[in-house]
């Protein structure tokens, strides 16, 4: 996936372009955008640096010497991602790699409580993976 850090409005959008969008579902700060075979083509998520500083620790000792929050100056050297999705429990959970220009790896999960009344659509769509 390639990914935009819009620094002004702090959203980061993780999307393929080679997929179109067929359906997409709100989960707080993060909008999941969902191909028509159930695959996660796009992620959105708004408030991104006080919504991935919660969730996504970095560590990389060639970059920070201790585990530190990711925050808009790492989120702006972001330029592409891989991510995975599941459901555990009552949370959807979202693997995260983003990689820098220089090839360095951020790795996290983003574990996100599924909002009641959209458990049955969001393991539809998952299940039909």
């Amino acid at each position: 996936m390639l990914c935009d850090f819009d620094a002004q409005s702090d959203t980061l959008y993780l999307y393929s372009k080679k997929v179109p969008v067929a359906s997409s579902v709100e989960l707080g700060n993060l909008i999941i955008d969902f191909a028509k075979e159930g695959t996660v083509v796009g992620i959105e998520c708004l408030n991104a640096t006080q919504t991935l500083a919660h969730m996504v620790i970095v560590s990389h000792p060639a970059i920070w010497k201790e585990k530190t929050r990711l925050d808009e100056a790492m989120l702006a050297q972001v330029k592409k991602a891989h991510v995975s999705v599941h459901t555990e429990a009552d949370l959807f959970v979202i693997a995260i790699e983003l990689y820098t220009a220089d090839q360095h790896v951020l790795k996290g999960n983003l574990g996100v409580p599924i909002p009641m009344g959209s458990e049955k659509e969001l393991l539809k769509i998952l299940n039909s993976v």
